[in-house]
């Protein structure tokens, strides 16, 4: 006889079920964003650095979007880019450098947070807090789940669990959804829109 409760015992298996499809889709979800935004990367860069007549200016932006995908990684692509640079081309360093660092700031601060809120469901601060949250609380891996976990909070915080939603038939969230005890429930569109 176990003398410990564990917690698949506090779930019934569909319930359990839930939550794992819940939290494998909005994984998926954030790691398809990052992909995509990783994609985007490498064309900016690639664009700029071609503009800015940086040899190699394709291979440059390719790694920094393949390393982009990596926290800090594009950073890095950043500094080992300037210090072969500083070799090959020196009189073009400190434009790369400043060109980096605009465009990182704009696909950190407005691109970024876009495409993994269309991609999860968050609202841009969201993104943006649970990432400052999740790195504060955890280092690198808060700053690798962040996104995904607050998607699947949000989910859950706003569906309870399916089996527990029930939508009159002729009626919507906002005018009369309530779960089997009576209790009024929200989809997240509408808590969402709502915050």
């Amino acid at each position: 006889m176990r003398s410990q409760l564990v917690p698949s015992d506090l779930l019934s298996v569909e319930k359990r079920d839930w939550v794992r499809r819940s939290l494998q889709e909005n994984l998926h979800r954030y790691f398809v964003g990052q992909v995509i935004l990783s994609s985007i990367l490498a064309v900016l860069y690639s664009i700029a650095f071609f503009i800015l007549q940086v040899p190699y200016s394709l291979l440059f932006g390719f790694s920094i979007g393949v390393l982009g995908l990596i926290p800090f990684g594009d950073t890095l692509a950043y500094l080992l880019i300037c210090l072969f640079l500083a070799a090959q081309s020196p009189q073009i360093v400190l434009p790369t450098l400043i060109v980096c660092v605009i465009l990182d700031q704009v696909v950190d601060q407005a691109i970024a947070p876009r495409i993994l809120s269309n991609m999860t469901g968050l609202k841009p601060i969201w993104v943006i807090l649970a990432l400052l949250l999740g790195t504060k609380l955890f280092g690198l891996p808060g700053l690798l789940l962040a996104v995904p976990t607050a998607s699947f909070m949000e989910e859950f915080l706003a569906n309870r669990f399916p089996e527990n939603i029930a939508v009159p038939e002729n009626g919507t969230p906002e005018n009369g959804t309530v779960d089997q005890h009576g209790e009024p429930v929200l989809d997240s569109s509408i808590i969402q829109s709502k915050l």
